[in-house]
């Protein structure tokens, strides 16, 4: 995986273009894709011929093995290991099974939100201003004085 170094005195608000191939973002992260079988393989067959018995299921390109995931690398249920560029519609910008995302969900603290799972345009929790400005508006560009979450 590359990391993407940051260069603040460029006023950029993306990543410059400097990587390193040296260096993973987390312990433990896999190092290329690593291909057992054709993708999908015959597990993946076997499990979409289960689920279009129980619905329709022609969207579906290969069964996923999320907790083998990492990084930027999705390991599909036959092992197979792939780059994935999809990255779930790039709802995990920090890749498979990052430590830090990890220690959020399970935090005690964060625990109400996930587990309650909140419409936050009608009934936000108590603290929701409060982390908000902790979070979102703390990385803020200057001159950003308003966000607005899409996690409703």
């Amino acid at each position: 995986m590359y990391r993407v170094i940051w260069k603040k005195q460029t006023g950029l608000i993306g990543p410059s273009r400097f990587l390193t191939s040296d260096s993973k973002l987390f312990p433990n992260d896999h190092d290329s894709p690593n291909m057992l079988t054709d993708c999908p393989g015959p597990k993946s067959h076997q499990l979409h011929h289960k689920l279009q018995l129980l619905q329709n299921a022609g969207a579906v390109t290969f069964f996923a093995d999320y907790e083998k995931s990492k990084g930027n690398f999705i390991v599909d249920a036959d092992g197979n290991r792939l780059l994935d560029m999809f990255m779930q519609i790039s709802s995990i910008p920090l890749g498979y099974n990052h430590p830090s995302i990890i220690d959020a969900v399970t935090n005690k603290v964060n625990m109400a939100m996930f587990v309650n799972r909140p419409a936050l345009a009608s009934f936000p929790p108590s603290t929701f201003p409060d982390k908000l400005n902790s979070t979102l508006m703390s990385v803020a560009p200057p001159g950003l004085h308003e966000v607005q979450q899409m996690a409703c």
